[in-house]
């Protein structure tokens, strides 16, 4: 998760605030399941945030599957956003080859 909250000579820089690369969060192939839950520990973001989903390769680099990017200004008190395929940057472009039609991302969040 980043966000471009953070301000260098006048220009929007980019803060990595949390990463999974620390092997905490993994998800395995769940092909069979409609839900796959992960827990990212509670931080802070404001402005742009960016969150980013890789697919782990122990060999070589991790390949990026998709990402989104939302404001925190938009969000609403329904304390969750969901974005469809359509919606999903990298996924959209799919021809339902690793991402199926109805695959989408909720985010639940909190004040």
């Amino acid at each position: 998760v980043s966000t471009q909250s953070t301000w260098v000579n006048n220009k929007p820089t980019i803060l990595e605030v949390y990463t999974s690369k620390t092997g905490k969060i993994r998800v395995k192939h769940y092909n069979k399941l409609k839900v796959v839950p992960m827990e990212v520990p509670n931080i802070k973001v404001r402005g742009d945030v960016k969150v980013c989903f890789f697919d782990h390769d122990p060999i070589s680099a991790d390949e990026p599957m998709f990402h989104f990017w939302f404001h925190t200004g938009f969000l609403t008190d329904e304390m969750k956003l969901t974005l469809h395929k359509s919606e999903l940057d990298g996924a959209c472009k799919d021809k339902n080859i690793r991402f199926d039609s109805e695959f989408s991302v909720t985010v639940h969040y909190q004040w």
